[in-house]
């Protein structure tokens, strides 16, 4: 079983490098704008993609993970779908609080409405995946 891991941890270890480059390019995009707007509009899209970045990392990384059963990976799937539905009330009301830039009903069904359909999505699935017996 630890040679299963060696291939994990390569994976691991360049989707980490390529996240940290988005990073980068994240705080890049942002350089432009006053000090109050580049927060706010940060806080408000820039934050909220760079952690469905990470959250498709570390799910991507629990699937993967050579578990013996699918309970562990199906209750993180579940608990990350209910935090993300959380985090995506959250990142509305910071969406709706921008003044500097209207948004359109495309913002709001990509940035809002579609990323909740998904965390609760993966919250759904969650107990149909913990009743498989392997993956």
């Amino acid at each position: 079983m630890p040679h299963l891991w060696d291939e994990y941890f390569k994976m691991a270890g360049a989707a980490g490098a390529t996240l940290i480059g988005l990073l980068f390019v994240a705080i890049t995009v942002a350089t432009g704008f006053s000090k109050a707007q580049g927060l706010t509009g940060s806080r408000g899209f820039l934050t909220p993609v760079l952690v469905d970045f990470c959250v498709v990392l570390l799910l991507s990384l629990v699937v993967l993970a050579p578990w013996s059963s699918a309970l562990p990976a199906g209750i993180i799937l579940g608990m990350a779908g209910l935090l993300g539905v959380a985090y995506q009330i959250h990142v509305i009301r910071i969406q709706r609080s921008i003044e500097f830039a209207s948004l359109n009903w495309y913002d709001r069904l990509c940035y809002g409405v579609v990323h909740s359909f998904a965390n609760l999505r993966h919250a759904a699935t969650a107990p149909a995946m913990s009743s498989v017996a392997s993956i």
